[in-house]
């Protein structure tokens, strides 16, 4: 839980809307779990837990100094299901260079810039719910989401589950941070 001089951070994808739309598709398709709410689905590309402000600027600061991938479009073509964390989820067949790039260029920057990085490798995936069990429904068709940013979340957990806010966001195959975000 972040304290009051701190937030918690992650670097993310955001889907577009009609990636959004497949996600949910499939997530209503579940047969038990607490889904994740529309507006939170994403993937995580670097977790940095609570951070103070000078963390903050480190974490915009490395964004910014990436020589980013071009835009690329990631295709989500299978449902899992891991079942010690109880975590539905749907992936790529396999990562996507670009995707491999981004993530190798992001955590690269942030360690030089001294953020202490989640030890776990990255597995690019979307986490639809939590707590489930049960068979995973097949993909009706594989999900196919543009990837043409990348952006720094702030995350607050609340009694209603997390509420996400976006605080920079950077545009792949060009250089330069979009100001302050808002919620989604």
């Amino acid at each position: 839980m972040s304290t009051p001089n701190t937030e918690r951070l992650f670097f993310a994808l955001w889907p577009s809307a009609a990636a959004r739309r497949g996600l949910v598709g499939i997530a209503r398709r579940l047969p038990a779990g607490r889904r994740v709410r529309s507006a939170n689905l994403h993937m995580t590309l670097a977790f940095l837990g609570d951070c103070d402000a000078g963390a903050r600027v480190r974490a915009i600061t490395a964004a910014q100094t990436l020589a980013v991938p071009p835009a690329f479009t990631l295709v989500l073509e299978r449902t899992a299901l891991w079942r010690r964390p109880g975590v539905a989820l749907v992936a790529p067949r396999e990562t996507p260079p670009e995707l491999e790039a981004l993530v190798g260029r992001l955590q690269a920057a942030l360690a030089a810039h001294g953020i202490p990085l989640d030890k776990r490798p990255f597995r690019a995936h979307v986490t639809l719910a939590r707590r489930a069990s049960g068979e995973m429904p097949a993909l009706r068709r594989p999900i196919e989401w543009p990837i043409e940013e990348f952006r720094l979340m702030a995350s607050r957990l609340t009694a209603a589950g997390p509420e996400y806010r976006w605080i920079a966001r950077w545009p792949l195959g060009r250089g330069g941070g979009v100001g302050a975000g808002g919620p989604l």
